[in-house]
């Protein structure tokens, strides 16, 4: 079965911008508490390593009472916030973050094969240039 190159490079291109972006997944610790008549605030932190390029971040541990409406986000000056959304998805257990952990690695998996696959198809490239 032959693969026409436009169609190779088609597929290439949409696998490329299917993983083109990180998930990690963050879990934050309770810096400080201050309590208050009608509610409290409370600062978490989290220290992760960011590879170049666009990154999602995937907070855990977060409790259910949290008014999404008033989660703030800072970082180090080298890193430029986007965007942030944020939305409750409610987990029964740790089975739902072992699945998310399982969904990382295989975007892992899948970019190396990808990168491995750009490489080919670049010697390909070549190769029939000369």
């Amino acid at each position: 079965m032959k693969i026409s190159k436009s169609k190779f490079l088609t597929f290439i291109l949409c696998l490329f911008y299917l993983t083109s972006f990180n998930q990690v997944l963050v879990k934050s610790k309770i810096e400080s508490a201050t309590l208050y008549l009608n509610g409290a605030f409370i600062k978490r932190a989290a220290q992760i390593e960011l590879q170049k390029g666009k990154t999602k971040l995937l907070f855990s541990d977060i409790p259910s009472t949290l008014d999404i409406n008033s989660i703030q986000i800072s970082a180090d000056e080298k890193v430029k916030i986007v965007s942030v959304k944020s939305s409750a998805v409610k987990t029964k257990n740790n089975s739902d973050l072992m699945l998310v952990k399982n969904m990382e690695d295989s975007i892992s998996q899948i970019q190396s094969l990808l990168q491995i696959t750009e490489i080919k198809l670049k010697v390909l490239m070549e190769e029939e240039a000369t």
